[in-house]
């Protein structure tokens, strides 16, 4: 296994920010990133480009998320550089 830094941004519809705005309808970063987790633990991933796309896709499977803009970074890939 490589240690692999993901850099994600979302664009999404929010709802209006109003007193009695249901949290269920904010999008959760941390339920994200958990997410990401559970696909990188499924199974073996042979290409990082791979692993990038799923996660876009998955993203993207959320109707508030419009777009989404990844970076992949391995740590410690290669001893004369922090990452890749």
């Amino acid at each position: 296994p490589q240690d692999i830094l993901i850099n994600l941004e979302c664009e999404y519809l929010a709802p209006s920010p109003q007193p009695n705005t249901d949290v269920s309808q904010v999008l959760c970063y941390a339920t994200l990133a958990k997410e990401i987790e559970t696909i990188a633990n499924k199974e073996h991933i042979y290409f990082l480009e791979n692993f990038v796309e799923t996660i876009a896709e998955h993203c993207l499977s959320d109707s508030r998320i419009q777009k989404v803009k990844i970076s992949a970074l391995k740590k410690n890939a290669l001893d004369s550089a922090k990452s890749v």
